[in-house]
């Protein structure tokens, strides 16, 4: 039937379906926390997606990397800072914003973070630097499952080779400080009883073991234990399903949802627990302690539990 024999009731309606059609603002796509190797050989060099290798090593990185990757080391690249004498916390926002569109990155750039399975401490080195991503307020950041090994254990995968140098991009923050707890939070939960959980190894949380930066051994009054190394899968880099992470946290006595507070030594095995709390069990009301104990436990004003005292 041509288009001027269609009934002119018909002709409005389609031509208000077309108008909706073309009015409808498009979706954007859902930005996953983690993404896995076939989602990213779809989208790899595209042109707003950023791959920053967070690897310990230059050298490993210049050997061979995701194509289009840039490279910052975690620990030297400039991702911690020291606050009011508290070492390993979020640096200064403008020193952030800096350091990010040093790397190539804008506020229009996806970033998948990618690093190596070294030990137990590589996941939450980039979830150290998810939560930093998150906190300023750049939603479109997803970390790698499986890390590079995972990339380069397809053999069809690309890979390049040699030194990189990003072209510098604009980056500005928004920062969400509703995101981390401050002392002050941590002193109201112990009031009221929201949960507070320690990431640690169960050994420091006892009290049996410490590290430079906490000063008395032990926890925070009340907390309960979640090691990090719970969150991924045999101290790798491939991280657990939503239904294991439930477990897991009623496992340790601890709701999946509603308020909570994470801690660990100075923020970085927290990192994880937040990640995994906030992003893969949908808890929005989980904060990070981002002083954690490197900044509790030199008050001797405030509570700790010391668990297994060693004389």
């Amino acid at each position: 039937m041509p288009f001027s024999a269609i009934p002119a009731k018909i002709c409005t309606v389609l031509s208000l379906f077309w108008v909706l059609a073309v009015a409808a603002p498009a979706q954007a796509e859902t930005v996953p926390p983690i993404v896995d190797v076939a989602w990213l050989q779809e989208r790899v060099c595209g042109p707003d997606l950023k791959v920053l290798d967070l690897r310990r090593s230059r050298q490993n990185f210049e050997a061979e990397h995701v194509p289009c990757a840039v490279h910052s080391d975690y620990y030297q690249g400039g991702w911690r800072g020291t606050v009011n004498g508290v070492e390993n916390m979020i640096p200064p926002v403008p020193r952030l914003e800096n350091l990010i569109g040093n790397l190539g990155i804008s506020n229009d750039s996806h970033v998948v973070l990618v690093t190596a399975a070294l030990d137990m401490f590589s996941p939450a080195e980039v979830a150290r630097v998810f939560v930093i991503f998150r906190y300023l307020g750049h939603d479109k950041v997803s970390i790698l499952d499986g890390g590079i090994g995972a990339w380069t254990a397809e053999w069809d995968n690309d890979i390049e080779v040699g030194p990189v140098s990003p072209e510098p991009a604009s980056f500005t923050a928004s920062p969400r400080t509703d995101m981390i707890a401050t002392r002050a939070d941590v002193e109201a939960a112990i009031a009221d009883g929201t949960p507070l959980i320690d990431m640690r190894s169960h050994d420091h949380f006892l009290g049996i073991n410490s590290t430079r930066v906490v000063v008395r051994p032990g926890t925070i009054q009340g907390a309960v234990n979640i090691p990090m190394t719970w969150i991924v899968v045999n101290e790798e880099l491939s991280f657990r399903t939503p239904n294991q992470l439930r477990t897991l946290w009623a496992q340790a006595g601890v709701p999946s949802d509603g308020p909570q507070i994470l801690f660990c030594n100075s923020a970085l095995e927290s990192s994880i627990g937040w990640l995994a709390a906030n992003m893969l069990l949908g808890n929005g009301q989980a904060k990070l302690y981002d002083g954690s104990l490197a900044e509790w436990s030199v008050d001797v004003e405030l509570p700790m539990d010391l668990k297994v005292p060693l004389k």
